[in-house]
């Protein structure tokens, strides 16, 4: 999903963090891409389309984008947030005279400082529109046309500052996608957690010349921790990456061959039905999930924690901190 403008080139200046046309886009923007979006949309869902990808590999290098349409939504963002510009002040340290002259910082120009909020309140401000402009609208879009169309990425990176999204609020906006990450990470289990309805599955096979215990229960690690389907990286041995599932006349790679003789098998044979069509449950174990925490340090998604509980045997859920106090647990 792009958001073009008219007469605007595609580019990034990445010395000043300027997005060209902006991250934000204006309401006239969003209407032309809705009406071309749903175009091309209606054609493939005539034509049996049922998944939508909107991009893969999503990321942002660096504290992008400080276009000015992008800081005047943010400083409109930023007003609901503080009764007055006083009282952000004080939170920032800084000495803005209105709203209207707030420029956040980048992480890189506060340094060692203690008090990060005029880089993570900004953070979480562009979290928040590439949630609602690049995965919320195609998701409302994608159900205007067809109840069954889906859209998702080809492959979604675990959570990081590079893709601030809040997956408690926008992991429902998927209704099937592809994962990144390991089959014992957190991302599974946020989409789990807060995704319902969420199909998912994750891209593995990378390197693979050859079978190892660790890669024959890869799959089944994918469809245990709550993942649809698995898919493997390359299909075809095309003799440049040399690790593809199938040798040009359609036989098993030596890497694939005990996975294609010992595995496939079960796993498309009636048993990954029964997984699918069954419902997963936690014992009532809470690891706390917290959007500004894990912006600052990745450690806040217990990563580890939720590995431990699993290797003993039980199943957690993630629960919001802003829902504790309203009896979440």
């Amino acid at each position: 999903t792009r958001y073009p403008v008219a007469g605007v080139k595609p580019r990034l200046d990445a010395k000043n963090l300027v997005m060209y046309p902006p991250l934000r886009p204006d309401e006239s923007a969003v209407a032309a891409m809705k009406a071309e979006w749903q175009a091309r949309a209606k054609s493939l869902v005539g034509r049996g389309v049922r998944f939508i990808r909107l991009d893969d590999e999503r990321r942002m290098s660096d504290d992008f984008d400080f276009h000015p349409q992008t800081l005047a939504g943010f400083r409109e963002w930023i007003a609901m947030r503080y009764a007055d510009v006083d009282a952000l002040n004080d939170t920032w340290g800084s000495a803005f005279a209105s709203f209207d002259d707030v420029v956040p910082s980048t992480r890189k120009a506060l340094g060692d400082t203690e008090n990060l909020a005029p880089w993570l309140e900004f953070k979480m401000y562009i979290g928040e529109v590439l949630g609602r402009y690049y995965m919320e609208l195609p998701a409302e879009w994608a159900a205007g046309i067809a109840r069954g169309l889906a859209v998702g990425e080809d492959g979604v990176y675990p959570p990081s500052w590079t893709f601030p999204v809040d997956w408690s609020r926008y992991a429902r906006c998927y209704r099937f996608t592809w994962r990144y990450g390991n089959t014992q990470g957190v991302l599974e289990e946020l989409l789990r957690s807060f995704g319902e309805g969420c199909r998912h599955g994750q891209w593995q096979g990378y390197g693979m010349r050859g079978i190892s215990p660790e890669r024959r229960v890869q799959p089944w690690l994918s469809l245990l921790n709550g993942g649809s389907g698995c898919s493997f990286w390359a299909m075809v041995d095309n003799g440049y990456w040399n690790y593809g599932v199938c040798t040009s006349d359609q036989r098993a790679t030596a890497g694939y061959a005990a996975l294609a003789r010992d595995e496939f098998p079960d796993l498309t044979g009636g048993i990954d039905r029964l997984l699918l069509a069954s419902r997963f449950l936690d014992d009532r174990i809470a690891i706390g999930y917290s959007y500004p925490s894990w912006l600052i340090d990745r450690n806040a998604l217990a990563g580890t924690a939720k590995t431990i509980v699993e290797e003993l045997g039980y199943q957690h859920t993630f629960v919001r901190m802003e829902d504790v106090a309203d009896g979440a647990l």
